[in-house]
Parts: C-alpha cells; structure tokens; sequence
C-alpha cells in the first residue's frame, strides 16, 4: 500500500478513486483486491483513505485483517505481487521492494511447509535451514527491518529442528 499512491499521474486535487487512470498502481492493486482477492472490506477501506486523505490530509494507511482478508491475502499474494510489478511506470525502488516481499514471502511459505511436518529426514532438514536463511537475509538486507518473529523464524527453527 505504501508503494501504491506514489504515482505521478494521481494529481493533488483527485478525491474520487476511480478517477484515476487504469495504469497507476494505486487502481491495479484496488482491482486486484476486488476481483481476484474478492477482498471487499479492504477495498472499501482504501477507498474511504483515499477521498480521506485528499480531503484532510490523512497519509497513512491502517487496516486489522480479519479472517476473510488474511486468507484471500495469503492466497493471492503472488498474483498481487505481479500484477504490481508488471504495471508500466513503476519506479526501481518499489519494484525492488514488491520482488523483495514476494521472496520473502515465497521463503516463509516454503519453510513453514517444511517445519510444520511430523516427520522430516536430515535432507529437508538441510532445505529447511536454507530457506530460512534466505528468509531471514532478505528481511535484513533487502527490507531493512527485523522483528523478533523474523529472527526466530530465520535463527530459531531451523537449529531446534535439527535439534529435535
């Protein structure tokens, strides 16, 4: 959402949404959380931001996923990421930034399929300790941010895994 409304061609004085051209990325990610995603109170949320903040000035961006939203979230992700990424006039900073979160997040899947299993033999083991590594390393590097959660994912569950 952050990357979204930094497009040139949504001028100051625009407070209607569907005023803005069909290229920006603001509109492609609103579709895409409308027709694919089938994301509706998201989409009314961003909708309501939007002629918010050109009316009062309000930037950021709040929203508490519910059930309904994560799931459809989760699932569309890597459609969301592209759809963004093939918009036309994106700069080179958040296409870096899309392709980083869509890494990530192909990481964290990958991982958490591997170390959610009952049984596991030492090569999965090994699978598991490179995906999350590289989970944890575009956190760091390419995100610039760690939380708690990020290192015990990337540190923590690979070495108690081989653990147990």
């Amino acid at each position: 959402m952050k990357h979204s409304n930094e497009s040139k061609d949504i001028t100051s004085g625009t407070t209607n949404i569907d005023s803005i051209p069909i290229n920006t990325v603001l509109y492609k990610y609103l579709k895409c959380l409308e027709s694919p995603m089938k994301a509706t109170r998201l989409a009314k949320k961003i909708r309501r931001w939007f002629s918010e903040r050109c009316a009062r000035g309000k930037e950021s961006f709040e929203y508490r996923f519910t059930g309904k939203e994560s799931k459809a979230f989760c699932w569309y992700f890597g459609l969301l990421c592209s759809e963004l990424i093939h918009t036309p006039g994106i700069t080179q900073g958040t296409l870096c930034h899309i392709m980083s979160l869509a890494f990530s997040g192909m990481c964290l899947r990958n991982s958490v399929s591997l170390y959610s299993r009952v049984h596991i033999d030492q090569a999965r083991v090994d699978d598991l300790q490179k995906e999350c590594e590289q989970y944890y390393n575009c956190q760091v590097l390419l995100l610039g941010k760690v939380k708690p959660t990020m290192w015990t994912i990337g540190k923590a569950i690979p070495f108690y895994t081989r653990d147990l």
